[in-house]
C-alpha cells in the first residue's frame, strides 16, 4: 500500500506542477502575432524601406493609410504598418513580417536583431533571416525624426521582447524539469521495488518446482542434471536484479542531469566516469565479442556433448543400447577418447580467445601450464596410447589367456589405461598397458596353457617315456608339445606343455601324467633341472 500512495503523490505532484509549466510556457511560448488594425495613430513612429521581400512598386511618400496594422510577438506590439507597400497593403506588410519573425525565432531564438540599409530602405534581420522592409514613408507616418531613428527603435524593442520572452521560457522549461524529476524519481522507486519483487517469486517458484521439470533429457538420456541446472537459474537471479537496478538508478540520474542547462555538462562527464573502465574493455574486447559469444555457446555446448557421449556409452556398456560395430566392452574406452579428445579441441582453440593474444603474457603463461600438465601426465598419456593401439587394433581381447611380465592370467577387462587379468588363483591382476613396452607379452588364446616338468630315472629310454607322456597329455588337452630340457646320470627332466580348458587343475593334471607313466612301468626320477 505504502508503494501505492508513493505513486500516488507521484502523479499529483506531476499535475499540480504542469499548470504552471505550461501557463509559463503559454505566456512565453508559441508567437502571438497578429496583424490588426486601428484607427487611432500609434505613438510609435516606425520605417518602411523597399527590400527584397518587398512586391516591385513604388509608393508615394505623402501616401498613408488610414489603418494601423501591428506586428505582435508574445501579445506585444513591436512595430506597426500604416502605409502600403508598391502592391502590399499594410495588413499584408504586417501579416508578412509575423510569418517571418516567427519562422526566424523557432529556427534561431538566440539570433541577432539588426538593421541593415539597403539603398533608400532599411531591412530587419533576425539571425539570417529577413523580417520587414522599412522606407521613408514608414518614418513619416510614425512621426518619426528619421528613418534610422525608427529603425533604430524597432530593433531596440524587438530585442527587449525577445529576452523577456527566453527569460519566460527558460522559467517554464525550468518548473517542467522539477516537475518530471520528482515523477522520475518515483517511478525508479516503483521499478526498483517491482525488479526485486519478480527476482523473489521467481525464485519461490524455483525452490517449489520439482527435479522432474528440471531435468533436460535427450531419448530418456539426462544431459544436464536437476540440481545443476538448478544452480545457474539460481545465480542468474541473485546477479540478474542488482544489474537492472544499478542500471535504473544510473538511468534516472542521467535523465535529471540532462534536464537543466547547468548540468547537463555533468552527463558526459559522469558517464565517462562510470563507464570508461567499461568503455576500455569493450574497445579491447570488441574485435573477439562475437568469438567470446561463440565461445560461450560453444563451452554450453561441449558441457551437454560430453555428458552425453558419458551416459551414452555407459548405456552401451551395460547392453541397454546396443550400437552396430561397437561392442559392450569398447564403449567405455571409446568414451574416454571422445570426451577427452573434444576437451583438448576446446582448449586449444578457446586459448587465443581467452588472452586476446598468442604472444601475450597471459597466453604464454597459460601455455607453459599446459606443457607442464602435459610433462606430468606423459606416463599416463603414454599408457593410453598404448592401450589404444592394443583395443583398437584387436591385439588382444577380453577372456584371452596371456603372460606379460611372467603374470599370467585371463583378460577379463581391456580399459584404456590397464589390462585387468584373473590370476590362476583367482585374484584380479591390474597391468598397465605402459608395462608392455618393455616386457614380453605371450598370448595364448581363449585356451589357458600348461607348462608341468616331470623328471624320469636314466634307466628308461627317453624315447618310452617321451611317448607315455605325449599320449598322457593328450588326454588333457590340445597343442600337446613335450620336450627333454635336460639330462644327467640319474635322470631325464622332461616339459610338457598344452592347452587345457580349465588351469585350476594343474595339480590333477600332474597327478594324471605320473599315473600314466606308472601304467606304461616308466621308473620316476628326482631332482629339479
Amino acid at each position: 500500500m505504502s508503494l501505492r500512495r508513493s505513486v500516488l503523490w507521484a502523479f499529483l505532484c506531476a499535475l499540480l506542477c504542469a499548470p504552471l509549466a505550461w501557463a509559463a510556457r503559454a505566456s512565453a511560448g508559441p508567437l502571438a502575432l497578429a496583424a490588426t488594425e486601428t484607427a487611432a495613430p500609434s505613438a510609435e513612429k516606425q520605417g518602411i524601406s523597399k527590400s527584397p521581400l518587398a512586391d516591385k512598386g513604388e509608393t508615394k511618400p505623402g501616401e498613408k493609410s488610414p489603418d494601423k496594422a501591428e506586428v505582435r510577438f508574445a501579445e506585444r506590439a513591436l512595430f506597426s504598418f500604416q502605409v502600403p507597400l508598391g502592391e502590399q497593403s499594410a495588413q499584408e506588410r504586417a501579416r508578412a513580417a509575423n510569418q517571418a519573425f516567427k519562422t526566424a525565432f523557432d529556427h534561431a531564438p538566440e539570433g541577432d536583431l539588426r538593421a541593415v540599409a539597403h539603398g533608400e530602405q532599411w531591412v530587419l534581420f533576425f539571425g539570417d533571416a529577413p523580417v520587414a522592409s522599412f522606407t521613408q514613408a514608414d518614418a513619416d507616418a510614425a512621426h518619426a525624426v528619421s528613418l534610422d531613428a525608427h529603425v533604430k527603435g524597432i530593433v531596440a524593442t524587438c530585442a527587449q521582447v525577445v529576452a523577456e520572452e527566453l527569460k519566460r521560457k527558460s522559467i517554464a522549461n525550468t518548473v517542467l524539469s522539477f516537475s518530471l524529476v520528482v515523477f522520475l524519481a518515483f517511478v525508479a522507486l516503483y521499478l526498483l521495488r517491482t525488479v526485486r519483487d519478480v527476482a523473489n517469486r521467481l525464485s519461490a517458484g524455483l525452490a517449489r518446482m520439482p527435479d522432474s521439470k528440471l531435468s533436460i533429457q535427450v531419448r530418456n538420456i539426462e544431459v544436464l542434471s536437476p540440481g545443476m541446472w538448478r544452480k545457474l537459474v539460481e545465480l542468474v537471479l541473485a546477479i540478474a536484479p542488482w544489474v537492472v537496478q544499478v542500471g535504473i538508478g544510473y538511468t534516472w540520474l542521467l535523465v535529471v542531469l540532462s534536464l537543466f542547462e547547468a548540468t547537463k555538462g555533468y552527463t558526459e562527464r559522469l558517464t565517462l566516469f562510470v563507464l570508461s573502465p567499461l568503455v576500455q574493455l569493450t574497445e579491447v574486447f570488441a574485435s573477439t565479442v562475437p568469438l567470446l559469444v561463440l565461445m560461450v555457446f560453444a563451452g554450453i555446448a561441449l558441457l551437454v556433448v560430453t555428458r552425453f557421449i558419458k551416459l551414452f556409452f555407459l548405456s552401451v556398456a551395460r547392453g541397454v543400447t546396443v550400437v552396430r560395430g561397437v561392442s559392450p566392452d569398447l564403449a567405455l574406452p571409446i568414451s574416454v577418447v571422445l570426451r577427452v579428445g573434444l576437451v583438448v579441441a576446446a582448449l586449444v582453440f578457446a586459448a587465443p580467445v581467452l588472452t586476446g593474444s598468442a604472444d601475450s603474457s597471459l597466453g604464454r603463461t597459460g601455455m607453459l601450464a599446459l606443457v607442464m600438465i602435459c610433462i606430468a601426465a606423459t606416463p599416463v598419456l603414454a599408457s593410453a596410447l598404448v592401450g589404444a593401439f592394443v583395443i583398437f587394433g584387436r591385439k588382444l581381447k577380453v577372456n584371452d589367456y596371456v603372460q606379460i611380465g611372467g603374470q599370467l592370467g585371463r583378460i577379463t577387462s581391456l580399459e584404456l589405461l590397464e589390462i585387468q587379468l584373473q590370476s590362476p588363483e583367482g585374484t584380479l591382476l591390474r597391468v598397465p598397458h605402459l608395462k608392455t613396452l618393455w616386457t614380453p607379452t605371450e598370448v595364448f588364446g581363449p585356451w589357458p596353457q600348461l607348462v608341468l616338468t616331470v623328471p624320469v630315472a636314466a634307466s628308461t629310454p627317453a624315447s618310452t617315456a617321451w611317448e607315455a607322456l605325449h599320449n598322457a597329455a593328450q588326454e588333457l588337452g590340445s597343442n600337446v608339445q613335450v620336450a627333454l630340457i635336460s639330462a644327467d646320470s640319474e635322470t631325464l627332466h622332461f616339459r610338457i606343455c598344452f592347452n587345457c580348458q580349465d588351469w585350476t587343475q594343474r595339480s590333477q593334471a600332474h597327478a594324471h601324467l605320473l599315473d600314466r607313466l606308472v601304467r606304461a612301468n616308466v621308473t620316476l626320477g628326482r631332482g629339479t633341472p
